[in-house]
Formats: C-alpha cells, structure tokens, sequence
C-alpha cells in the first residue's frame, strides 16, 4: 500500500554534516582525513504513532516515518499488538519505499471486544524499536471533515469543492483517511435536495469535487456535505447563495434625439456565470420623461438568442431634457440615459493635432488644424481662434493665437509654454495645459474643439511595482518598473538601473531594459535586515473557518532609488518604499502572465517561508470556486501547470494559501483576464461605396463560426449619422 502523507502543520528535517582536512608541508600531494560517516536521524519515535476503536471493532493504527535524508527510505516497518503481559495478539507488516520527508502507514488489528486498557503497541524500523500503552496514544478526534469552497454559487454554473477528511491527533498534527465517502448536496428551504456529488477521498484523505449546479432561482440553500469513514462520521452544513440573476445590455440606436423621432431600444440578457441566452422570457421595457412621468410601458418576450426590441415614438410636443430608458427582467434593472431637445447637427468638423503628446514647461506647441464639412469639402478661408490656458484653482488663459483657413481648410498656430505650471494630484503631478480652437467659416457658422496636453517636470515617469503588491522577504521577488512618457505611452527601450536605498548613487544592484511595453524586472531577495520600520496602523489577519480578526501592526519598508535613461538621452529618477508583509512566514504566488485565451496553461510557481510541506491553490470566478487542488511543497516551492478550460473565461482570481498551526491563514492573490474564444465572425459588404441623400443601400452581413462556417447568430446593426456624435 502506498505511503500516505502526514501532518499538513508538522514536518521534520534535520541535516548533518561534518567534515575535516588536513594538509601537510612541504609535500606536495593533498591529504584529505575522510571524516567518521553521520550519525543516522532516527525514523521512528515515541510520538510516531496513533491508535482508534473503529465502528466495525477493529484498532486502527497510524505509524509515522521521518525520512530526514536525500536518499529514499527503503525498509519494513512492522507493528505488533500486544496483551498487558507482553504477549502477541496480532501483528502486521509493510514494505516501505519512501521519498517524501513524512508519510503515515496504516494498519488494522482485531479488537475481539477489547478495549485500549492493558493494550500495547510495539513497532518496529529497522534498529528502532518503541513499545507504548494504547491508552496513551488514542486519537484526539477520531473522524473530523474540513471544506473549503465558495459562499456563492452560480444556478446552472460548474463549480468546485475540496473536502478534507482526517483524524485528530493533536492541535497540530492530523492523519488522512483514505477512502471516506463523501457526499454532497444543496438542500432549498422547502426541504428539496438535489444531490451535487458522490465519491471517495484518496490516499492524502481529500476528495476533489466537480459539481454541476442546478438551474434554481435565486436564493439562500445550505450545502450539506456527510463523510463517512471506518473510525465515525461527520456532517457538515454551510450556508451558500444561489445567484442565477441575467444581466441586462440596454443599446439605443443613438444618444440625442428631436421631438418627432423614433427611440429604438434593444437589450440583450445573458446569464452571468457563462454568458448563455436568457430566452423565452418576459422582458418589460420603460422609459421616463425628465419630469419623472413613465410615458412609454411594454413587455416583451426574449428570443432564442436572449434578445428583445422595443420602438418608441416621441411626440411633437414633448418635455425637453434627459429621459431614462430602462429594461427590467426579474429584480434586474438597466438603465440608460438619452436627451431629447431640438438641435442643429454640427456643419463641419475639426481636427487638432500636435507636434508632441506631452511638454515640458517652456517649449512650444505646434498645431496643425484641418476642417471640413461633414459632406467632403474644405472649410476654406474660415477665422480661427486659439487660446491657451492652464490651471491652478481654475483655468487661466495666458495667450491667444489668430489666423485663417488656406482654401484647402488648412491652419497652423504656435503656443510658448509658460516657465512654471502647478502640478495636479488627478494627473499624479502632472500639470495640464488647455488649447481650445474655434472655427467660424463664411457662412458664420462656428465649431468649437478643445485640446488638453500634459505639461511634466521629467520627461520620463517610473513606477516600481512588486509582483504581488507587496515584498515578500526571504524568498526571490520581482518588482517591475513601468517607465512611461507623460502622456502615457510606454518607454521602450529605456535602460533603468536599480539601488537598494534612498538614493541612486555608487554602484547600481543591477541594471535592465525595459520591453515595448516600457515594463522591466528586477529579481531581488531582499533581507530581512535590508528592510526598515514604518507607520503603525491596523492589519487584517486572515483566520482557518473564514474568521479575519485585525492586529496592530507596524509597517515594514524596503527603499529602492532608479534611474532612468531613454534612447534620445533624456534622464530621469524616482525613489520608493516598497511595501512588505510582516517578517516570518509568508507566501508568494507567481504567474507567467496576466491575461490569458480559454483553453491556455497557466504556469504557477508558489514560494513559501513558512516550511509547511503542502500549499492549498483555488481559481475563483465572480466568488465561485472553479478550481481546487492541494501541491506539493518541496525546498520552499511548488509549481504547477493548470489548464484552463475551453468555455472559461473573463476575469479569475489565482489563490495560493497555507495555514500555520495558529490556525492564521498566509495568503497571496492574483487576478488574470481569460479572452473569450472568437467563435464568432462578422463581415459587412455593402453594394455602394457612397450613397446620395434619400437613397436606398444594400448591405450584406455573412456570420460565420471559428471554423469558417455559415452559422445562425442574432445580429445587431446601428446606422446612424457620424455627425450626432461629433
């Protein structure tokens, strides 16, 4: 039978090693004394074993090796039980072949009605040997279920449950019953149950259950999880939320609208979890004048495709202002905000462009300015008017340009910079400089366009970011720099070099280049001597069984100075004080990228000071549990490759966690983007390139699926004058 592992919370590893040499002159030749060999750690010990009365009147016996080598502990392990004269009652014995540092072996001896008194255990590894009474090696708790899993679920969602069935030693060490039941299931208020899964926990004691959840209203349900064992059972009730609730994409066919026009509104229910078709149902459509009148009421059944469209016809004669157009199904409500008034659509357009998307202070702005009708020609000879203004408790102008449109609608202006600018907190700051352009063409028709520009003090901007928020002494970290120019746009190939303090000087910790993304990595194991106290202020502590108790806690800071350099020379530097989870044990979840496609791996690495040999990683979606597993912890690490499902997708959240025998829970979080699979495919062929006024057009549009083919698809289509947005 294979070995099964021990205690999540307690683990032993012990290393030795002593070596000598000598040298002796003037020989030549080295001497080396061989050291006398190691003194072997013990495998067994007095506290190595446990013992239960099972409800079927067996002893059932655990017995712990400690394999504190790097070589794999090969022997028999044998246990023998014994009557209060030392006589042999029944004994059994076991191959043993194990790599990991800990593992359980279990036996099971024939009560024959007897109870622990006057019983003993002898067993046996090897050279080591222990006899102890039974009485004082009984199990603390015989049968006890742990589960972990979301308060939330999704009706008609797949989700994902992790129970954990042991027995009780002491406060810090458990054994795992291989091949408990479990059973689950989500019980309504009305008494009706709906059974979600039935199977066995393996070698480790932890079942992993897939479960489909049934199509239900929403509501509050208990889930019920029973388990069952040779050495009792147990039944765990937890209060969880079914939320089958549709969202709602209201659409209107444009944002501004005359007395006399038709409002079209169509709206698009889908369910949350998975995004399938909320169809065949009721679906009311509303819409309110600005004085809170509803003048418009209809109901309207979802298609196949989860889609419904309603018309409505505003009168000549209206109340002017915003109206409110809402779609309501079940207790879910959008809404959406349209303005009726009369208007006069925009003549012609203007466009602005700069010479740079940012500034300095005291350079100059070069603009070029083209205007046109909305019909193709030139807005020619027309009087342009530039005023330049910047802000402190408001705008201020501080210069004002003149001149004309050439006939082909063409302009150019220059606007000199101030020496100062007050930087604004909204622009990290950054100050802003406002360019605001009018155009009154021949006809004395005006068009007003507004510009804004960032105005920095450093033409380059860094940021130092820590992969998870926050340091994580004692294990490698990695901090990105993001270098950005002011207006936002990434600093590629710029050269950022690193120091450990205040200042950036002496020789740099290293020095990167940052990606096309303007992003670079920095690898650091920073000590815990590297690191200085900060403000005091309140902590969360995370809690086994959900509990968050919050301590008062001072701050822990790691200062790091840059320096960077861009490929046009310019310079610029930046310090920070790194956030850092408090000294001791601490975990770090790494992820080999943020944004994913359904159906890719995600690469995880988890580093842990903590020394536990297990580490606990769940996937959440929208605070539904997906994904549940339990890794392996070898010399502070754990990876492992999880494969994504085909259908999932939109935004997850990655948890690695353990749990230290406080009962604290060390946790590090990550969120990731899955893309949606493109099944779908849209293309538009229209008859005519250009169309006369009052003509009729022919537009073709042809769907097809990931593979190429023709598919049915509801498809929607808005046409509308580009003027109405301008």
């Amino acid at each position: 039978m294979p070995a099964e592992r021990r205690s999540r919370w307690l683990t032993a590893l012990r290393f030795g090693a002593l070596a000598s040499a000598f040298a002796v002159l003037p020989i030549v030749a080295l001497l080396v004394h061989e050291p006398p060999p190691a003194e072997a750690a013990p495998v067994l010990s007095a506290e190595a074993a446990a013992v239960q009365k099972t409800t079927d009147n067996k002893f059932w016996v655990a017995v712990t090796l400690t394999n504190a080598g790097d070589k794999k502990l090969e022997g028999t392990l044998r246990v023998e039980l014994l009557d209060k004269d030392g006589r042999s009652l029944a004994n059994e014995k076991k191959a043993v072949a194990q790599g990991d540092k800990s593992a359980s072996y279990h036996f099971e001896f024939p009560a024959a009605g007897r109870d622990t008194e006057g019983l003993k255990l002898r067993y046996s590894f090897g050279k080591e040997k222990f006899e102890t009474e039974l009485s004082k090696i009984l199990l603390a708790k015989a049968h006890e279920t742990s589960v972990a899993t979301s308060p939330e679920l999704y009706s008609g969602s797949s989700a994902a449950l992790r129970c954990d069935v042991h027995a009780v030693k002491s406060v810090v060490e458990t054994f795992p019953l291989p091949g408990s039941t479990v059973e689950v299931k989500l019980r309504a208020k009305d008494g009706k149950v709906f059974d979600l899964y039935k199977g066995q926990t393996g070698d480790d004691g932890l079942a992993r259950a897939e479960m489909k959840v049934p199509k239900l209203p929403t509501g509050d349900y208990k889930l019920v999880v029973a388990t069952r064992s040779n050495l009792g059972d147990e039944t765990r009730e937890l209060n969880v939320k079914v939320k089958g609730e549709p969202k709602v994409l209201l659409v209107t066919d444009k944002p501004l609208y005359q007395p006399g026009q038709t409002i079209h509104i169509r709206a698009l229910c889908l369910r949350p979890f998975d995004l399938t078709p909320v169809a065949e149902s009721q679906l009311t459509f509303e819409v309110e004048d600005p004085k809170g009148n509803k003048v418009f009421k209809r109901a309207q059944p979802t298609s196949d495709f989860g889609v419904a469209s309603v018309d409505f016809q505003l009168a000549d004669e209206i109340n002017m202002g915003p109206y409110q157009v809402r779609a309501l199904i079940g207790d879910q409500q959008s809404q959406k905000t349209v303005e009726v008034k009369k208007y006069v659509l925009p003549k012609f357009k203007v466009d602005v462009t700069a010479d740079k998307k940012f500034y300095l202070p005291k350079e100059t702005i070069a603009l070029d300015l083209q205007t046109d009708y909305f019909f193709g020609k030139p807005v020619a000879n027309s009087k342009v008017k530039v005023t330049a203004s910047t802000f402190d408790v408001q705008f201020k102008d501080f210069q004002t340009f003149d001149t004309t449109t050439d006939a082909n609608g063409h302009a150019k202006a220059t606007i000199k910079l101030p020496d100062y600018f007050v930087g604004q907190p909204l622009q990290k700051g950054d100050a802003l400089v406002k360019v605001e352009v009018k155009i009154t063409d021949t006809a004395d028709h005006s068009e007003t366009v507004t510009r804004t520009y960032p105005v920095a003090d450093q033409p380059i901007k860094v940021s130092l970011i820590p992969e998870g928020g926050r340091m994580v002494p004692g294990v490698e970290n990695r901090v990105f720099a993001a270098a950005i120019y002011p207006d936002g746009s990434p600093a590629a190939g710029c050269e950022i070099k690193f120091w450990k303090g205040t200042e950036a000087k002496g020789k740099p910790h290293t020095a990167v280049k940052t990606n096309d993304a303007g992003l670079a990595e920095w690898k650091v194991k920073p000590k815990n001597e590297e690191f200085r106290p900060g403000e005091w202020g309140p902590r969360n502590v995370e809690m086994a069984g959900g509990i968050a108790q919050q301590a008062w806690a001072q701050r822990v800071l790691l200062d790091v100075a840059v320096e960077a350099r861009d490929t046009k020379g310019n310079i610029a530097k930046a310090a920070a004080a790194l956030n850092s989870d408090p000294l001791g044990e601490n975990v770090l979840l790494r992820l080999d990228k943020a944004i994913y496609k359904g159906g890719d791996s995600i690469k995880v690495d988890i580093l842990t000071s903590a020394g536990l040999p297990t580490t606990y990683l769940d996937v959440v979606k929208s605070g539904q549990t997906l994904l549940t597993n339990w890794l392996d912890v070898k010399d502070g690490k754990a990876s492992y490759k999880l494969d994504l499902p085909a259908g999932v997708f939109g935004t997850l959240e990655v948890h690695a966690y353990q749990q230290l025998a406080s009962g604290e829970i060390i946790r590090d979080s990550r969120v990731v983007y899955v893309h949606p699979r493109d099944d779908l495919k849209i293309a538009a062929k229209a008859n005519k390139d250009v169309y006369l006024p009052g003509e009729s057009g022919n537009i073709e549009f042809t769907v097809t699926d990931r593979d190429g083919k023709p598919t049915a698809a509801a498809l929607g289509v808005i046409i509308v004058d580009e003027a109405v947005y301008a």
